[in-house]
């Protein structure tokens, strides 16, 4: 197989593609940054011709004042080779336009929504999944060797007061204002026994299932999801995970956490078979190649 990659700067969608190149050893995959100037992403599909290239999407509008490409360039690099939009923020109202005019215009071969909501423009029309990633990426840390109770990995946001919260009470979070390179934050996830999510997309209008919760469950730890998180249709609440609906849901968690150790334990490692079985990178990407009638061998 002959592929592209074509992504953004953005630090977040290292996970993406290394998630493709690791599901297919040995295949010419090419990861090319799109969003700079004079970047001929049509161009480029023309010349190269790859079996398949994936589009890890962005909205200009949201991008930062990099450039984006327009829909009419994705359509021409469709018609040269079979392009998958990944779309990790489908949940979030602000996206649908954009959605629905790529879709009208064929701008792909599929729409991926990589959130694991299925109220979206693309449960019309596309795939929902979760975040593709590869499972080699979480080293296999036995529960007595994780010295964390319970962790957070990347920026505050609109969680500052609540994570400022939770760090007082013991809460180990790591990168709070500078980049923390990807290999380390998948170790540190492999020394939690619990992870903080909160479920909210970008907006704020929506909740999904971001890709801390697929990263938690890889690494063996129980995520403490949003309790209106999508994570529900995917997983059971109580049993695959925890949910919360207030503060002191959390601070229950942590109150208990030496209690229910052992439940805990077996949660994790119940979830993280699950995650590795059912949705993992090379399970995840086997399917979406197929859906455009792709068969890697």
């Amino acid at each position: 197989m002959k592929a592209i990659v074509f992504t953004t700067g953005t630090r977040d969608c290292e996970k993406l593609w290394r998630s493709f190149i690791m599901s297919f050893p040995g295949h010419e995959v090419r990861v090319m940054q799109y969003d700079v100037h004079g970047f001929d992403l049509g161009g480029i599909a023309e010349a190269e011709k790859p079996d398949v290239a994936i589009y890890i999407g962005a909205m200009a509008e949201f991008h930062n004042g990099c450039p984006v490409p327009s829909t009419d360039v994705l359509c021409r690099a469709n018609r040269a080779t079979r392009m998958i939009h990944l779309c990790s923020d489908s949940a979030d109202p602000p996206w649908w336009p954009l959605l629905e005019q790529y879709n009208s215009a064929g701008a792909f071969r599929i729409q991926v929504g990589i959130d694991g909501c299925h109220d979206s423009p693309i449960a019309r029309f596309g795939r929902v999944g979760l975040t593709p990633l590869h499972p080699d990426l979480f080293p296999d840390i036995g529960w007595v060797d994780r010295p964390h109770v319970c962790g957070f990995a990347g920026g505050s946001g609109i969680r500052q007061q609540m994570l400022d919260y939770f760090k007082s009470l013991g809460l180990v979070w790591i990168n709070e204002g500078g980049a923390v390179p990807y290999d380390q934050m998948c170790n540190f996830y492999t020394t939690c026994q619990m992870v903080l999510n909160d479920a909210r997309t970008g907006s704020t209008m929506r909740r999904h299932i971001k890709g801390r919760f697929i990263e938690a469950a890889l690494a063996g730890a129980v995520p403490i999801e949003s309790h209106d998180s999508p994570a529900k249709d995917w997983f059971t609440p109580g049993v695959d995970y925890h949910q919360w609906a207030g503060n002191y849901d959390i601070e229950e968690r942590f109150a208990r956490a030496g209690v229910d150790r052992a439940n805990n334990e077996q949660m994790g490692m119940r979830l993280r078979a699950k995650m590795r079985k059912e949705h993992s990178a090379p399970i995840f990407w086997r399917k979406v190649l197929a859906d455009i009638g792709y068969v890697a061998t």
